[in-house]
């Protein structure tokens, strides 16, 4: 008898795809997240001199950080970004866009882009490359699709987000089930981040982190957070099976062990992506060891 093939893919993308559809409902009440990242990013397209004809959002939650856009004069007429593409895994969130403002709207899929090499000169991805099956081959899509010059922004979770939770959920797991499910994405740190940024070909790779810690009164509003947000489980090899009130109850008793005042804090790592399309003309670093002046000369 013939066997299908077995999905060795580490994201289930329908799961997290209707994850995100559901999210759309609320994600304006649940969006503290994506604001800290779309002022994280407006801050460094203000650092940058450079105008964009053609710029591309991959998964910017819809018209909410389009809006954030606008707000800070960064995308119209005159303004840094002149044009603007979205592209939606989302088909709720796509449809936004499409109802709210005049941006070209796609519905496709990061891994998988239906561009055309040298599309944009732009490329920002707020917070949705940690739910890449293939990342480093995300990466060569987006500076494929940038023009000579081009400019990627983008904002990954990283490793050190969510910790306590993590270790909270996995002894609650151990102690009520005997044995541990995953529900966690395996994340990156800054370091090697930059080996996969040098490794997908991008000239002058800045990384950078920032952490955002949130204080919480209960695991039920964590988790509401989540969900609403579109973060919710999506891997191939979660559980299936319900859990039951017990665990989440074990889960918040372990956090409150580290309350100061009635809340516990959570922190979540954003790690920072700016790379460059390379040219002829690009100004390069100069060769180690080139410089003529010595530091303890000047110091």
């Amino acid at each position: 008898m013939h066997k299908p093939p077995i999905d060795k893919s580490l994201i289930d993308k329908k799961a997290h795809i209707a994850n995100r559809n559901r999210a759309f409902y609320h994600h304006r009440d649940f969006c503290f997240l994506y604001e800290c990242i779309m002022e994280l990013l407006t801050e460094r397209l203000h650092d940058t001199a450079y105008h964009f004809t053609d710029g591309l959002m991959i998964d910017g939650f819809g018209s909410f950080s389009s809006d954030i856009l606008r707000k800070n004069q960064l995308l119209g007429d005159n303004h840094k970004i002149s044009n603007l593409t979205q592209m939606e895994s989302s088909f709720n969130f796509a449809n936004d866009v499409i109802q709210k403002n005049t941006d070209t709207t796609i519905v496709a899929d990061a891994e998988s882009m239906p561009f055309s090499p040298n599309s944009f000169d732009l490329v920002l991805s707020p917070f949705h490359l940690h739910w890449m099956n293939d990342l480093v081959g995300t990466l060569i899509q987006i500076k494929r699709i940038l023009r000579e010059d081009g400019a990627f922004f983008g904002v990954i979770a990283g490793g050190n987000s969510l910790r306590n939770l993590r270790d909270a959920m996995t002894q609650a797991e151990l102690e009520i089930y005997g044995g541990v499910s995953p529900h966690f994405l395996p994340l990156v740190d800054v370091q090697i981040m930059g080996q996969l940024m040098q490794r997908a070909g991008f000239a002058m790779p800045v990384i950078d982190a920032e952490t955002v810690n949130v204080r919480y009164q209960s695991a039920d509003k964590l988790f509401a957070d989540l969900r609403y947000m579109g973060e919710g489980n999506a891997l191939t090899a979660r559980s299936r099976k319900p859990y039951g009130k017990a665990f989440f109850k074990r889960i918040n008793e372990l956090l409150q062990m580290q309350a100061e005042d009635g809340f516990f804090t959570v922190s979540f790592e954003l790690i920072l992506l700016h790379g460059w399309r390379s040219s002829p003309q690009q100004r390069k670093p100069l060769r180690r060891g080139s410089g003529e002046v010595s530091l303890t000369e000047v110091l």
